[in-house]
């Protein structure tokens, strides 16, 4: 049952039609949509695409953005309530990231909200506050990049009519979930907005069928003056959800450094890219001014070294990549430092690193796949995201381990972490993080072992990489949604 031709100018009116709706079907919970255009509505994974399927690439920041709403559902789920299996990406639906949800509320009044507002996205540069407070120019290089950052806004639509969609869903119906129920109140935009997601049907049947009645809002239609922007989209201050994902910061490729630290151009521009691309909503006035502080760059997604630096350290540097396991990243406790400080070394003050636990690798491993006996496992900053999340400040950032071998058994293991001034290691305490390092490195020594993946030769490093791409994904979101619930399920 679906009609098109019921049109409204009042928000009494659209109440009125609302009751109406709900006393003729008792037995179903309504929820709503609303869009700027008269189409039927789309999960943002499947908007602008004729082809589902998704690259290796994009499978890399789908699993940067699962590490992140991992932590952060941990850290802001209603402890009391059971965690809905596809709450992680729901979180990336409200804050930035594509997903196979379709957005509706609870709330008629927020659905002709976002009836008659209208989307709008640019690429802005924004210079973070500089860590060297006391120098101009600074003596960081990490102060001379300038973020590329994504803006967003919801401008009214004077001039066209809005669309307002009611869904009736049946008691029980599975394929919806509110996130009310799942969050605190600290993740505030999803509270003002009394977000639910529907679920694209697994039978692919359009989620139009579930469609009761569309409603075309007037563009002449005043709407309750507490109903802003600046409401449905609060500011980091407030959105404690929010502040924490804006938190992971913007990365320099290294390659931009290398006509700067040559001289060849060495008042070169340095811009910063996200490691997860987070829109940041612009509400005029104070955009600046809420937003800077969680603006943070970091210079190479690997640790830069000079030839000297090289030499002094005098060992094979193996680059990891990125991890394809969602669920594996990497803590610290670095932020009890200042940025330009660098641990002492007592014990009470030493840097905590806590991996992520995997599944138990093999500890009886031949070692001598490596190659060599003074290695430096160089981590991808990308692993670092769990840790971000929390940190108050960026650096010291961990990047990495040295690890000695002597007769097939390890000899010496430390931390390398990267301060404002340079690289250095530390001892790790306590022993459960020793053991935790351990087991993170065997695990890598295991995949070598069985042929999972290779050392290749890329002077002067040497790149740790994969045999295969063997995650959960198979290319085709809605078919990796399936797998995931065939996986809880089961």
């Amino acid at each position: 049952m679906h009609n098109n031709n019921v049109r409204i100018s009042t928000i009494e009116e659209l109440q009125a039609i609302v009751r109406r709706i709900q006393k003729a079907h008792p037995d179903l919970k309504l929820v709503f949509r609303g869009q700027t255009h008269n189409h039927d509505p789309v999960a943002s994974a499947g908007r602008n695409s004729s082809n589902s399927r998704v690259n290796a690439g994009e499978a890399v920041i789908q699993s940067m953005w699962d590490l992140a709403a991992s932590n952060l559902l941990a850290k802001y789920c209603i402890s009391d309530k059971p965690r809905h299996m596809l709450a992680e990406m729901a979180i990336l639906q409200h804050y930035g990231f594509k997903s196979w949800f379709v957005d509706v509320t609870s709330d008629p009044i927020i659905a002709a909200w976002f009836a008659t507002h209208r989307y709008t996205a640019t690429q802005n540069m924004a210079q973070p506050m500089p860590l060297d407070k006391d120098n101009y120019p600074s003596k960081y290089l990490v102060d001379r990049a300038i973020s590329v950052i994504s803006c967003a806004k919801y401008v009214r639509n004077a001039n066209n009519d809005g669309y307002f969609y009611v869904f009736g869903l049946s008691q029980g119906y599975i394929d919806t979930f509110f996130l009310s129920n799942i969050f605190t109140g600290d993740a505030l935009r999803i509270h003002r907005q009394k977000a639910g997601e529907l679920i694209v049907p697994y039978d692919r049947t359009p989620i139009s069928s579930l469609v009761l009645e569309t409603i075309v809002i007037d563009n002449s239609i005043i709407l309750p003056e507490e109903i802003t922007s600046e409401y449905l989209f609060p500011f980091p201050s407030e959105d404690l959800l929010y502040r924490d994902l804006l938190r992971i910061p913007y990365v320099a490729n290294e390659k931009q450094m290398v006509p700067i630290l040559t001289g060849e151009n060495p008042n070169g521009s340095i811009l910063a890219y996200p490691l997860i691309d987070v829109p940041l909503f612009n509400h005029e006035d104070c955009f600046y001014e809420e937003y800077a502080p969680t603006i943070r760059n970091v210079i190479g997604h690997y640790p830069l070294f000079s030839d000297f630096e090289l030499f002094l350290i005098r060992r094979k540097i193996i680059i990891l990549p990125f991890s394809r396991f969602p669920n594996t990243g990497y803590h610290s406790s670095l932020d009890d430092y200042s940025p330009d400080e660098k641990p002492s070394e007592d014990t009470d003050n030493m840097v905590y690193i806590s991996f992520r636990a995997r599944r138990n690798p093999l500890k009886d491993v031949n070692l001598n796949v490596w190659g060599s006996e003074r290695l430096f496992l160089v981590y991808p900053i990308s692993q670092m995201i769990p840790s971000f999340l929390e940190k108050e400040s960026i650096y010291p950032i961990f990047r990495g381990v040295f690890v000695d071998i002597n007769n097939d058994s390890i000899t010496k293991i430390e931390y390398v972490c990267e301060g404002l001034d340079g690289v250095f290691s530390c001892e790790i305490k306590p022993e459960k993080a020793k053991e935790e390092t351990l087991e993170d490195f065997y695990f890598l020594t295991e995949k070598l072992e069985l042929g999972k993946a290779v050392l290749v030769e890329q002077s002067p490093f040497v790149s740790y990489e994969w045999t295969n791409w063997d995650t959960r994904r198979h290319g085709d979101p809605l078919e990796d949604t399936r797998m995931l619930f065939e996986e809880v399920l089961s």
